[in-house]
């Protein structure tokens, strides 16, 4: 394109001038790019065809593709594959006239199967040139359906039908070294074939198969023949044109025998853009497109003028690329070019409809800012510009005057209105304020508006001007009136007036009414000054729709149109004021509305934030109907200047021609010259996917033997009813906007569903049937082809709806009637067996339940004797404290008493649950603590095992509804399991996860894992079973066999779980077996009645302080409490406290600290330490604790000499009952159950302190003389048993210290000192006294020795001092002791 600058002087602006470029137009072609970024296989073009179905064939340098509109199939060479194609260089394509096209190519000659959607090669070699022949060049099919073929080694005729090659070589070569290599072949109007063959141009009859003269005016002109000629075209006059390769463009006249060479020449404005011609091609009789390597020339043969195309940079609408190597138009009137490295250049003339008035870039006229932001037209045509910071802009199209027009200095370069008042003066509503430019002086001057807060902005949105004065809407400022004598009127925002101080639009009328939008609604203005206000109101549906009202425009016909930011249009009918929308709903391109104006033929066009939309109205009236209007919508595809556009920036020129402005510059257009499609486009098939898998032909299991684009029936399997069908409509004109609709006749009465723009079918589990389905389309214009595409599918019944089932069917009902037959006749026999079956089994259920019953009053009945068994036992034990040997034997009957009382009781639970009596009666708690708690109290049991037990948890909490009392028996009797089928050095291992199912539904799973034993697999479907009882080595000889059944129930009661798994241990490693327990989270699964109100946990200080009403009797309390004070000559015992919750532990303190001197500690770990370091009287641990738990912290302190003798009690959450099965106890003296009463805990306190102090004046009467008779626990029988071993060792020496019997023992002396006060209320000296005076009680009782003696021999060197000590602790002395005896004798 040739752009030519004149410069102008305009003087009554030539003080606002800054600079200008002076423009020749001219029409221009907007061209759209498809290149390898849109999927082109390659940018270099080589040929171009469109196929019968409407499918555009690009052969590039490297690939063939197909181009339905939105994809590019590529076909390319593949070495393993012979039906791919024998080189991917494409030079030349054809469809011949039975629809099969024909690929040419570097390396042979294809053709494609479109069945098969595969290439067939051809051999096109078996002449004397060789492997020139397989470089294809050239391929013509002529009016006689011969196929000529030009290669680099000939011309050649190609026989379909025999496959047979002939070759037609040429003598006459201007140019030997180029042999027969064929540039072109083209058939003339004679039906003559024209071949450009060895750098020369020969002439052929098709029909007599020789070579013919040329004319004698071509034949003398040497330039054109030796010019290589690449193409040949005729016109409708019979002229010819031949581009050559080099020497331009000829034009033979054949007329007058008369040549016209068209050569580019730098100095003539009218030449073509280059001397290499690639194409031509006739666009129209008298306009002709000319490809050369530097441009697109097209020449008016009529008027011999040439405008010339090139690539622009800043023009993304140029040329791709300059060289174009080929012209071709499709069925729509597209036309395309294949250049050399730009790839596909596609102009349609509907790229025309819009013109586009951007930013200025290089030599392109535009705008010096791309945003504009206001836009006014004059009767003239000249165009004035509001840009958002470039300013004001002048236009003169005609002229070619593009510039900037200086405001004030540059001060306002940011302009959001303007408004023409009369011939002379524009307003300009800017950023920064209000400006009046003169267009005759070019002057301008600032208007100063009075505003109603000085911190707020000076924007103006919106002028106009009725007789009154010149209006002016203000940003937050609200409404300015300036009249004609220089008067300021502001009317703001105020009850009864304005509604809103943000002004978007204003509309005058010719009575002097003022129309106001605004931001909180719509305003009217009357002569009179009265305002009206039109908001919205949600319950009203007649209301107008949004309060941002952006723009407002009375039509034509004295209508007024309305529109939002979000509601779309408005349209007023002013007589009911009823207000009727138009919005995206309706078709409307987007809802948010900033400008609207009519055409000349009264349709309303309004810009958006998502393009332009055109509302045609038909028989417009009110109430306004959907019927009454059409909508249709451009975008930027459309050649707009993009989607989003301006507040009121609209014009409308005296000829008609619409200017809208928007965020990168103006589109203008005339409404009546818009160019729609009305080519109907064919839609073909593209793709079958099955099951959301693509299918062709070759897919396993495919319903296909061609492609699906050939294919015009299909048979599925059943289980291939789920499928999609994808579809194309081949229109490449903004086929983006193409439009759809399908239907599946034969489907439930299916109608057409019209799904605009979505491309596949989507139908799930068809009936067996048949079926056709149809889809049609409509261009980007909405010009619908009603002609469809149809493709029968036939669905298959699956096999058990197939006749041969049917018939299957039929004979096993014959033979289900004859099994009846035979069956009723066996029937009426067995009824009698049957009735007596049944009373049988009555009798059976009617035994089994009396000896139910029989068996839980016999469990009943035992209880009682138990009862008398087990609590004279007690009596015993207590009567019995210092008898060692005969609490041991009372032991072990009270704890097989005990736990045969556990399994009545189990037997009883379980009696309870078989006829429905148990109840759940759950509360939420903490399970993985719980779980912990019941297996510290196994720990030391599995210790004393050598069973590593162990409690895991990824979490230290999950809250869970559950009976403590059922789960504890729960687990339990699992733990008992475990423990009593793993040997020695096995491990127990306890897991506690929460998780869940695949429903999402949560759930609590415990798991009892052991390597124990194991569960044979005959067995193991069997061990939930009721009194199934198995025995191996004699580890399970006392079992039940109920055990695990009352476990499933009771599991089963909480809405759970249990299963089992087990492998069996044999000689290349132990077993494992493994319990897994769930039960759901939540409340949901229980009823009411299984829920405890209420419920506080051992962990809530408030249930200790419910639970302190314990019926205790205070008058012995009290006793109890004096009797151990007293015995302490008033010295305050000492109490230590362990326990890891710090409330109970303060609760417990405040209790204790008026009569205790309290020492604490948070866990067994400190417990211990303090322990040890303080030796208190008596401890009250917690069992549950981190580091160190309570039981291991009692039995850490029973074995310590140190701390042995200390009477420790548990707390715990569990019932004692767990920690006493056999073997179980860790030297706890008492065990109290959370919560408690405090008044149980003190008594059991006192009560125990007494009880020691009872045993000090026991040790201290009996420890010389009889130590195994002591009860008291191994530690401190063992400590006593060396003290006094030692001592009586060290009898005779009067120096016997207690340092020296601290060092015996490992103590220190105050250590000593505690440990025998505790246990005999002596001090060390005194108990060592004690011992020497018990001998020689014993010495003096045989009458074989005197006093003196006697003194000596138990370490007392002074004979009265061991008189006086004697007589202390005897009463007597010595001597009568020893007349006493004497005197027996």
């Amino acid at each position: 394109m040739k752009l030519f600058r004149y410069q102008f002087f305009y003087f009554f602006i030539g003080l606002l001038l800054l600079n200008f470029n002076v423009f020749a137009q001219q029409n221009k072609l907007a061209f759209k790019h498809y290149s390898t970024n849109d999927g082109l296989s390659q940018n270099t073009v080589f040929s171009i065809i469109q196929d019968r179905q409407g499918f555009l064939w690009v052969g590039t340098e490297d690939g063939l593709n197909k181009f339905d509109g939105y994809d590019f199939t590529i076909y390319k060479h593949e070495n393993n594959n012979e039906y791919s194609l024998n080189s991917s260089k494409i030079n030349v394509l054809l469809e011949d006239k039975f629809g099969t096209i024909w690929v040419g190519t570097a390396n042979g000659l294809n053709f494609y199967d479109k069945s098969k959607n595969r290439f067939v090669r051809v051999p096109v070699v078996g002449g004397k040139s060789g492997e020139l022949d397989y470089f294809v060049t050239s391929l013509l099919e002529d009016f006689k359906g011969n196929f000529w073929i030009g290669t680099l080694g000939g011309f050649k005729l190609y026989d379909r039908t025999s496959k047979r090659l002939t070759n037609f070589y040429s003598n006459n070569i201007q140019n030997p070294a180029d042999l027969n290599k064929v540039r072109t072949i083209f058939e003339d109007t004679a039906h003559h074939l024209w071949i450009s063959i060895g750098n020369d141009l020969r002439l052929f009859d098709p029909v007599k198969k020789t070579y013919l003269s040329l004319p004698p005016a071509i034949e003398a002109n040497l330039q054109l023949r030796n010019g290589s000629v690449k193409v040949i075209k005729q016109d409708k006059s019979g002229n010819y044109y031949f581009g050559t390769d080099g020497e331009g463009l000829f034009r033979y006249n054949v007329n007058n025998q008369q040549f016209i060479n068209y050569r580019y020449d730098p100095l003539q404005k009218n030449s073509i853009a280059g001397n290499v011609i690639r194409d031509l091609f006739f666009k129209s009789d008298q306009e002709l497109w000319i490809g050369t390597r530097d441009g697109l020339s097209v020449l008016q043969t009529n008027t011999q003028t040439v405008t010339n195309y090139q690539y622009n940079k800043y023009d993304d609408n140029s040329l791709s690329h300059n060289s174009i190597r080929h012209i071709m138009s499709d069925n729509a009137g597209n036309f395309w070019l294949g250049t050399f490295s730009g790839g596909l250049n596609m102009y349609s003339p509907q790229n025309v409809n819009f013109t586009t008035i951007s930013e200025q870039l290089a030599d392109n006229p535009g705008l010096n800012f791309p945003v504009v932001g206001a836009v006014i037209a004059t009767n003239d045509g000249k165009i004035w510009v509001g840009t958002e910071g470039g300013g004001l802009n002048f236009i003169d199209r005609k002229a070619g005057i593009y510039k900037k027009i200086n405001i004030a200095g540059g001060k306002h370069n940011i302009i959001k209105s303007l408004f023409k008042d009369g011939e002379n003066t524009i307003w300009i509503g800017t950023y920064d304020g209000l400006v009046a430019l003169n267009i005759a002086t070019g002057a301008t001057k600032e208007i100063n508006l009075v505003r109603i807060s000085k911190t707020a902005n000076r924007q103006i949105f919106a002028i106009t001007r009725n007789e009154k004065g010149l209006w002016v809407g203000t940003d937050g400022q609200g409404l300015v009136l300036l009249d004609k004598n220089g008067g300021s009127t502001n009317y703001v925002k105020q009850k009864g007036k304005l509604s809103g101080n943000t002004i978007f639009s204003l509309l005058s009328t010719a009575n002097n009414e003022l129309w106001i939008g605004t931001e909180n609604g719509l305003n009217f203005l009357s002569n009179a000054g009265d305002f009206r206000h039109f908001e919205y109101d949600g319950n009203n549906p007649f209301s107008i729709n949004n309060n941002a009202v952006n723009a407002i425009f009375r039509d034509s016909k004295n209508r007024l149109w309305l529109g939002t930011k979000g509601g779309g249009l408005n349209i007023l009918d002013q007589k009911t004021n009823k207000f009727y929308s138009i919005s995206a709903k309706n078709g409307l391109s987007n809802d948010f509305i900033h400008a609207i104006t009519e055409d000349k033929a009264g349709n309303i066009w309004v810009s958006t934030n998502r393009g332009l939309s055109e509302v045609a109205l038909q028989n417009f009236a009110f109430p306004l109907s959907p019927k009454m209007y059409s909508v249709k919508n451009y975008a930027i595809s459309d050649g707009l200047q993009g989607n989003q556009f301006s507040a009121n920036a609209v014009a409308v020129t005296k000829n008609g021609e619409i200017i809208f402005g928007g965020i990168n510059g103006l589109t203008t257009f005339f409404p009546s010259k818009i160019i729609k499609n009305t080519y109907k486009p064919k839609v073909v098939l593209t793709e079958l996917l099955i099951k959301n898998k693509i299918v062709n032909q070759l897919t396993e299991d495919s319903p296909l033997t061609e492609t699906i684009g050939e294919t015009k029936k299909i048979t599925l399997s059943s289980d291939q009813a789920f499928f999609s069908l994808k579809f194309a409509s081949l229109n490449f004109i903004n086929p983006s906007k193409n439009s759809y609709a399908y239907k599946l006749e034969g489907f439930e009465d299916d109608d057409w569903h019209y799904v605009d723009n979505q491309r596949i079918a989507t139908y799930t589990n068809l009936n067996a049937g048949k079926y056709v389905f149809k889809v049609k389309s409509a261009n980007n214009d909405g010009v619908w082809n009603e002609t469809p595409t149809t493709l029968e599918i036939v669905v298959l019944p699956p096999w058990f709806e197939s006749w041969w089932a049917y018939l299957a069917y039929a004979i096993v009902i014959v033979g289900l009637l004859y099994l009846y037959y035979s069956y009723s006749l066996k029937t009426a026999s067995l009824k009698n067996e049957l009735v007596l079956e049944s009373r049988i089994r009555e009798n059976d259920l009617d035994l089994y339940q009396r000896k139910l019953n029989f068996f839980t009053n016999i469990s009943h009945e035992i209880k009682t004797p138990l009862t008398l068994i087990l609590s004279p036992l007690e009596k015993l034990l207590d009567s019995n404290t210092g008898n060692n040997r005969m609490q041991n034997q009372l032991m072990l009957m009270k704890r097989n008493g005990e736990h045969l009382v556990r399994l009545i009781n189990q037997l009883l639970d379980f009696r309870k649950f078989e006829s429905g009596k148990m109840l759940l009666q759950a509360s939420e708690g903490n399970i993985v603590r719980f779980v912990r708690e019941v297996a510290f109290a196994f720990d030391s049991y599995a210790t004393h095992l050598k069973i590593k037990l162990t409690a895991k948890s990824t979490q230290k909490s999950v809250r869970l509804w559950f009976d403590r009392d059922k789960f504890e028996k729960i687990t339990y009797n699992l733990l008992s399991n475990a423990l009593k089928f793993t040997k020695p050095g096995g491990a127990i291992t306890i897991y506690i996860e929460e998780d869940k199912l695949d429903s999402n539904v949560g759930f609590v799973s415990i798991i009892v894992e052991d390597n124990g034993l194991g569960i044979p697999k005959e067995n193991i479907d069997k061990i939930f079973d009721q009194f199934s009882h198995y025995d191996k080595d004699g580890y399970n000889r006392y079992g039940s066999g109920i055990g695990l059944t009352f476990t499933k129930a009771l599991v089963e009661l909480h809405h759970g779980s249990i299963t089992a798994e087990s492998t069996e241990e044999n000689g290349s490693g132990a077993g494992l077996t493994r319990f897994t327990i769930k039960v759901p989270l939540g409340k949901n699964h229980l009823r009411e009645d299984e829920i405890i109100a209420d419920y506080k946990d051992s962990e809530n200080i408030e249930a200790y302080q419910l639970a302190d009403d314990a019926p205790i009797s205070s008058a012995l309390l009290d006793a109890t409490r004096e009797e151990v004070i007293s015995a302490r000559n008033g010295e305050v015992p000492i109490l230590l406290i362990v326990e890891d919750n710090h409330e109970v532990m303060r609760f417990l303190t405040s209790h204790f600290e008026d009569r205790f001197s309290v020492l604490t500690a948070v866990n067994g770990k400190e417990g211990i330490e303090k322990a040890i370091l303080s030796l208190p009287d008596i401890i009250i641990s917690d069992v549950m604790m981190p580091e160190v738990s309570g039981t291991i912290l009692c039995s850490t302190l029973k074995r310590d000499n140190r701390t042995s003798h200390i009477p420790i009690i548990l707390l715990t959450a569990r019932t004692p009952l767990v920690y006493k099965i056999e073997g179980l106890e860790t030297g706890a003296d008492d065990y109290i159950t959370k919560p408690f009463s405090i008044k149980v805990v003190e008594a059991r306190v006192w009560n125990l302190l007494a009880s020691r102090q009872q045993l000090r004046e026991r040790y201290k009467r009996e420890v010389t003389l009889q130590p195994t008779n002591m009860a008291i626990t191994l530690p401190d029988e063992l400590f006593l048993d060396k003290v006094m071993a030692y001592i009586e060792n060290n009898m005779a020496e009067p120096t016997l210290s207690v340092e020296e019997l601290g060092k015996e023992v490992f103590m220190s002396r105050v250590t000593l000192y505690r440990k025998i006060k505790a246990l005999t209320n002596q001090t060390t000296i005194e108990f060592i006294r004690s011992v020497r005076l018990k001998k020689a009680h014993q010495y003096l009782e045989t009458g074989n020795y005197s006093v003196s003696e006697v003194g000596y021999m138990v370490g007392f060197s002074d004979t009265d001092y061991f008189r006086k000590c004697f007589k202390e602790q005897y009463n007597k002395t010595p001597k009568e002791i020893s007349k006493k005896n004497k005197s027996g004798e």
